[in-house]
């Protein structure tokens, strides 16, 4: 959202509401890209509060609505608030425009251009990139950037974090400009804080100084803590990975008035309409994520609404509780695509195709900090076991597909390279494996968290369990988390879901 504040234009016919409501009732058209239609969601100004956090949004200092609107409307659409953490940014850009978005991936020194494709499901996690075969250099990808700047709306996804960039966060591009062989990009924080880029073109580098023509050129102003800041496409390309850029067309979005019939011919009402909705709309572009709760000491919940929405008219899409039926308390569902968080660390289960050098020589199994493809495992029955559907119980034993080798999630008696503890590597070819892929689901009552015994090595009830710390890979292992299976019981051996 903070990219898409940039431009007003984009956002105002989301929200039917042109004023704030007397009743605090809104409908926001998204668009619902793997159905290719448009669907209306009612939201009230109600949102979640924390007890560890107080509540998760707050106000900006020009005190704008829009945002918690949307964002509740979006999570109404995932199902859960949780389903917003992560993803895509170009999946937020073609919900909130309708139109198809376009993701760049920088590549050994070029740019590949990727499309999100959806499969017939309305869910988020389920969304895939695929490449165009379309490939540009660096200049090339410059120039793209430089010419589509003033009418698209684009993130960048920081994977570095050197010199007061934050690692693994989506950035807003404000623009793009080249002035003779000078090459810059202009980008924001959304989170509009002081943590900018303090490298060459940062704000008050010598840089301005020394090129006022340059400075001329860009208009460049210095506005402390704002969150926006230049940067060379050089240290650009050092520490964002991804580029996701999409062409608003405002016009192509259903016109209010569509919508305010359907609803009054379905439900017999009209949007209310009250004191001023959109006299501070575009006040302030650097947004915070999370804008702002009404009365925040009072919510400690988010409720179940009693109004019907325009689209879906499922009576059960009204509400963001996931139906317990097809959701059980630990997330784990037969045949579903999961990401594994690590409760100690904070890390997500992962594998990639790199080996280890020495023990069994598979498929490395790691806990890793950022989020990409390589987290996703798919839920199966265990070997020698019947197919199963819907939720996984407490005790039943299972086995993790890594989605993107095939190979199952295994171990063994082998060592581990760093603890000397059980190794756990993945193994086989498109789920084929042996006993040792089996895991038994052990539930923590009244909890979302989880232990996975590992089958092949148990002895009794208590354990060994699937196992991560705070201990590092070396280099071969791209100094990410070790995994191991533990012969002990500690908190280590806790996870969860993470969509």
């Amino acid at each position: 959202m903070g990219a898409l504040a940039e431009k007003s234009e984009a956002v105002q016919p989301l929200i039917i509401e042109r004023d704030t409501t007397t009743d605090g009732r809104y409908h926001v058209q998204l668009f619902d890209a793997p159905a290719q239609t448009w669907r209306t969601y009612m939201v009230d100004t109600l949102v979640p509060k924390l007890r560890c956090m107080g509540s998760i949004a707050t106000h900006t200092a020009e005190g704008e609505l829009w945002p918690a609107v949307l964002e509740k409307a979006a999570a109404k659409h995932v199902g859960s608030y949780a389903s917003l953490s992560g993803g895509y940014p170009a999946w937020a850009l073609e919900l909130f425009t309708g139109q198809k978005a376009l993701i760049f991936k920088r590549h050994q020194g070029s740019w590949e251009e990727h499309e999100i494709v959806y499969p017939m499901v309305p869910a988020r996690c389920e969304a895939k990139l695929r490449g165009t075969g379309t490939k540009l250099s660096k200049e090339e990808m410059h120039d793209r950037l430089c010419e589509v700047a003033k009418d698209h709306v684009m993130t960048a996804g920081c994977h570095e974090g050197r010199s007061g960039l934050v690692k693994d966060h989506a950035y807003s591009v404000l623009d793009a400009r080249r002035v003779g062989d000078i090459r810059l990009m202009h980008i924001r924080n959304p989170h509009g804080t002081s943590q900018e880029w303090h490298g060459a073109w940062s704000d008050g580098a010598g840089e301005w100084e020394s090129h006022v023509d340059v400075a001329e050129a860009v208009g460049y102003s210095a506005i402390e803590g704002d969150g926006a800041h230049w940067i060379s496409f050089d240290d650009f390309m050092d520490n964002f990975t991804t580029v996701s850029m999409v062409r608003p067309q405002p016009e192509a979005v259903p016109k209010p008035s569509a919508v305010t019939a359907k609803l009054k011919a379905r439900f017999g009402f009209v949007p209310q309409v009250g004191k001023a909705f959109f006299d501070t709309f575009f006040l302030c572009g650097a947004l915070r994520a999370k804008c702002l709760v009404l009365n925040p000491n009072d919510v400690t919940s988010l409720p179940r609404e009693t109004y019907p929405s325009a689209e879906p008219a499922d009576p059960a899409a009204l509400h963001l509780e996931t139906n317990p039926q097809e959701a059980p308390m630990n997330g784990l569902i037969y045949g579903q695509e999961v990401r594994l968080r690590h409760v100690a660390t904070g890390r997500r289960l992962h594998s990639h195709e790199s080996t280890y050098p020495e023990g069994s020589q598979q498929q490395q199994v790691t806990c890793y900090g950022g989020k990409d493809d390589n987290d996703l495992w798919r839920v199966k029955a265990a070997h020698e076991a019947e197919a199963r559907e819907g939720a996984v119980s407490d005790g039943d034993e299972i086995r993790l597909e890594h989605v993107a080798t095939g190979r199952n999630l295994h171990s063994h008696y082998v060592e581990s390279a760093v603890s000397k503890q059980h190794e756990v590597s993945c193994f086989g070819e498109d789920g084929v494996g042996d006993s040792n892929d089996n895991w038994r689901v052990v539930l923590e009552e009244g909890k979302k968290r989880f232990r996975l015994q590992h089958m092949g090595t148990a002895e009794g009830s208590d354990g060994p369990f699937l196992h991560s710390h705070n201990l590092q890979y070396p280099d071969w292992g791209f100094k990410q988390q070790e995994v191991t299976v533990y012969g002990g019981k500690d908190d280590n051996d806790f996870w969860i879901i993470d969509g």
